[in-house]
């Protein structure tokens, strides 16, 4: 049993290892709810995070307002961002 797990925990570490010298070719999306990114709350401050962070890291950064406040609207907006990139 003990040299099952070790040798679990060394594929995965190797997994891990192969996966962070990947191209790094992500962006960064926020997806709000219905609010907006200047609402002065909860919105406004994780945008303004996303793109302190995004500068920092030059990385491109955008955000999605879903058309609706109910799931669906929060699933096509997720969908939207994973298509994005």
């Amino acid at each position: 049993m003990k040299k099952i797990l070790a040798l679990l925990f060394v594929l995965s570490m190797s997994l891990m290892l192969f996966t962070a010298c990947g191209s790094d070719t992500n962006e960064i999306a926020l997806i709000t709810d219905k609010g907006n990114i200047d609402d002065k709350s909860f919105n406004q401050g994780s945008w303004e995070g996303v793109v302190e962070y995004a500068k920092a890291n030059k990385k491109s950064h955008q955000y999605i307002k879903p058309e609706e406040a109910n799931d669906a609207g929060y699933l096509a907006a997720i969908d939207l961002a994973v298509e994005g990139g």
